[in-house]
């Protein structure tokens, strides 16, 4: 169970406002991003916390997303490849700004909920598939 969630969104005035939520329920973050998606406002991420330290940062656009994972003794936040989508770069708006990522670290809704469902529930392995930045 996560020990915080914290939203970021950009106002109409272009100014970062941030809400932090102590003891989140799984429906809770489920509404919040659903909600953050259907807002006409950029939506500059969502960051889950772990009861251990660790935490997961999720942002993106247009329905892809990317998800890091950083560990709770501080080492680098580190991008969820997906090694079946081609190469070649997609560019998405993350923290506000446009962003050009590879399309191999952009993960559809269903695998980004799957990801953090799964780090949510403490299920999350982090011994594979993670890449250094």
């Amino acid at each position: 169970m996560p020990y915080s969630l914290a939203i970021n969104e950009y106002d109409e005035g272009n100014r970062l406002r941030g809400t932090v939520v102590p003891n989140p329920t799984w429906e809770l973050f489920l509404n919040v991003f659903r909600t953050t998606q259907s807002r006409a406002r950029r939506f500059a991420g969502i960051s889950v916390v772990a009861m251990n330290g660790s935490s997961l940062m999720i942002d993106g656009s247009d329905c892809l997303f990317f998800v890091l994972y950083e560990r709770a003794d501080g080492f680098q936040f580190q991008p969820l490849p997906d090694l079946h989508q081609p190469d070649g770069g997609v560019t998405v708006v993350c923290g506000g700004v446009f962003t050009t990522l590879p399309r191999s670290y952009l993960l559809d809704e269903q695998r980004l909920l799957r990801v953090v469902e799964d780090f949510w529930f403490d299920r999350l392995d982090t011994t594979v598939g993670w890449e250094a930045l």
